[in-house]
């Protein structure tokens, strides 16, 4: 098993890739909304030989570790969650290199690992987003957390004719809202906080829970 996981040319993302999208296709139904979901995590590893480990941020802690980030997309539906595509990502701080090098700097593993160095989070998800669309998988939208709700992200989805629905960051980053004003389309730049006043408060629709019958309510109790 080590043997077959340390080999440097094997394409492990497109056997996951193939799988993926047989599993999809069997979950998949007719007219259910479909999402892509993009999230990180990372695994406490401590290991001084240990390759692609580095200095991050854990939030669950609030403090920095030593570890490795992955950042996993998946696909969502109301009949399960189906990992679709994942990447490594080094941090430059305190980051661990190569004990021993590549035996092809060409490789299909080689490479990864320079992209784990080089490239960042949104460009790492984008990447993922176009090879799963190539690949056969699609969705309607984009769920993501706070971290990825930037302009870049949003406009990485746009691009790749999602919908985003991400949680926006409470900070002083203001948003187009447009809306349509006596026959004109009329934008403003708003933060989170002017965008909840001005589109979100005193909008909330009730949610009216049906009456169950006498006989119906006596069983339920």
């Amino acid at each position: 098993m080590y043997e077959a996981m340390n080999r440097e040319d094997w394409d492990w993302r497109a056997l996951n890739l193939r799988v993926a999208h047989q599993a999809v296709r069997q979950l998949k139904r007719p007219d259910m909304p479909v999402a892509f979901v993009l999230d990180d995590s990372i695994k406490i590893r401590s290991g001084k030989k240990m390759p692609g480990v580095s200095s991050h941020f854990d939030h669950t802690t609030g403090r920095h570790v030593m570890g490795q980030q992955v950042l996993t997309l998946g696909l969502s539906c109301a009949e399960g969650f189906v990992p679709i595509d994942s990447e490594l990502y080094t941090s430059a701080t305190k980051a661990q290199g190569l004990p021993v090098p590549f035996t092809d700097g060409r490789s299909i593993a080689a490479k990864r690992f320079l992209v784990a160095q080089k490239q960042t989070k949104p460009q790492m998800a984008k990447a993922m987003i176009k090879r799963a669309q190539r690949g056969g998988v699609d969705a309607q939208y984009l769920l993501a957390d706070a971290w990825f709700g930037t302009k870049p992200m949003i406009k990485t989805a746009e691009d790749a004719l999602l919908v985003a629905i991400v949680r926006m960051k409470k900070n002083k980053m203001k948003y187009r809202f447009s809306q349509l004003e006596e026959g004109k389309i009329i934008g403003r730049d708003m933060d989170v906080n002017s965008l909840f006043q001005s589109a979100v408060r005193g909008q909330w629709g009730k949610n009216i829970r049906p009456t169950l019958p006498v006989e119906n309510a006596r069983c339920r109790t």
